[in-house]
Parts: C-alpha cells; sequence; structure tokens
C-alpha cells in the first residue's frame, strides 16, 4: 500500500468523523485492522499512537503521503509499557541534539526518566537506549540537569515518566518542528525508526498482514 486506495481519501491532519471526511495515519490504522473508525484504535501502542497522530498533524501533506507504506505496520504493535517508554525514548532522544539548551533541559528530563524506567523493567541495553545515552553525553548540560532533577524528587518519580511518555512526544515534536529546517522529514523518519524499534521488541519479523477490504455505505455514514 504505497498510496491511498482510490475509494479512501489522502492523508489529511486532525481527526475525521468518518472516512468521508478525510483520514489521518491511526483513522486509515483502524479501518485496515477492521475496528471502528478512531484515532485511537486499541491495535496499536497508545503512546505510538500518538507520535504517529503528531507527526500526521505537524509535517506538509507532501511529507505525510509517504508515510502510507507505514500504516499497516502499526497494526497489533501493542505489548507492556516497555513499548511506550521505547517509543517516547527514541523520540526525546533525536530531539535532543536538534534543539535549543532551553528545550534540551525538559527532554533530558523525561530521557532520563525514561532510561531509570527502562532499567527497572530489565530493559538496559537495546539500541533506544544507547542512542538516548549518547544523545545525553553529547548535551552534557542538560544530562546534568536531568540527573540533578530525579536526585531532587526521587527515583519513585520515575513511574510518572510512563503516564507522561506522550507528553514529552509532543514536546520533542514541537521542538523540533521549530529548531530545523527539514523538520517534516526527520520527523516521519522519527515515525518509520520508532515503529521498527517496537517491531524489534515485540520480536515481529514479518510485516503485519493487510486488509483488502472496501468502505461500506455503514462505514461512511457520520459516527454518532
Amino acid at each position: 500500500m504505497d498510496t491511498a486506495p482510490d475509494y479512501l481519501p489522502h492523508l489529511s491532519a486532525g481527526s475525521h468523523a468518518n472516512p468521508s471526511k478525510g483520514a489521518c495515519f491511526m483513522e486509515y490504522a483502524s479501518f485496515l485492522a477492521g475496528e471502528r473508525w478512531s484515532d485511537r484504535p486499541a491495535c496499536t501502542d497508545p503512546v505510538l499512537g500518538e507520535l504517529a497522530r503528531t507527526v500526521n498533524d505537524t509535517v506538509t501533506s507532501e511529507i505525510r503521503d509517504t508515510l502510507i507504506p507505514e500504516i499497516p505496520r502499526v497494526i497489533g504493535l501493542v505489548g507492556d509499557d516497555r513499548v511506550s517508554l521505547t517509543v517516547g525514548l527514541r523520540v526525546v532522544a533525536t530531539a535532543i541534539p536538534l534543539v535549543p539548551a532551553d528545550r534540551q533541559r525538559a527532554l533530558a528530563v523525561s530521557a532520563t526518566g525514561m532510561i531509570g524506567a527502562l532499567r527497572r523493567r530489565g530493559l538496559t541495553d537495546s539500541p533506544v537506549v544507547e542512542t538516548a545515552r549518547a544523545a545525553l553525553a553529547a548535551a552534557p548540560e542538560a544530562k546534568a540537569w536531568g540527573e540533578e532533577y530525579f536526585r531532587r524528587v526521587g527515583k519513585d518519580a520515575m513511574q510518572l515518566v510512563v503516564t507522561g511518555c506522550s507528553q514529552a512526544i509532543r514536546t520533542a515534536v514541537r521542538a523540533t518542528k521549530d529548531s530545523v529546517a527539514d523538520a517534516d522529514e526527520r520527523l516521519a523518519d522519527l515515525l518509520r525508526t520508532a515503529i521498527g524499534d517496537v517491531e524489534a521488541l515485540l520480536g515481529r519479523t514479518q510485516p503485519a498482514e493487510r486488509a483488502a477490504v472496501r468502505l461500506s455505505e455503514r462505514d461512511l455514514a457520520p459516527v454518532e
């Protein structure tokens, strides 16, 4: 599925009541998974879904359409909170080298907390964790800021990082968009990379099956 099927609209920003109004990345995923039309389908980890929605709504329509082949990949990517933490960490680690120092500090707090939370869950040597450590090492002031934060508030606060993954993603995407000229291309690549991270974490070696279905008149009806 390299382009939008003829019977569906191109990807567009925002949520849509039904396919006749348009579709975002995750609404397409709900359709392909056979779920009720929604931008928050159960077939995808909610934090990965947040990244997909945020990137979908941030990039230009031209870049957005290049993401269509990635939509089937997110179907079935559901696991425990290590998935959410892995996605969140990939996003903030990618943003840290790109954004100004004041924004690096907030992202460093998130990255430090996510690394600690993953360590508590037995995930200490994944490529994402290594990338995050390298990003923090390259921003020593921000790294020190994040470490000092958790020294003050205590390690138990790292659990709050799990529930804050979606907000960290929105912050990182906005900061990236504001900081680099080629932000749209970078954000599209970031989504592809994060999907790959989750596939590796969950041990997916085969691509998700791609549904070959057509929308009925009922599907096109407004959602009440």
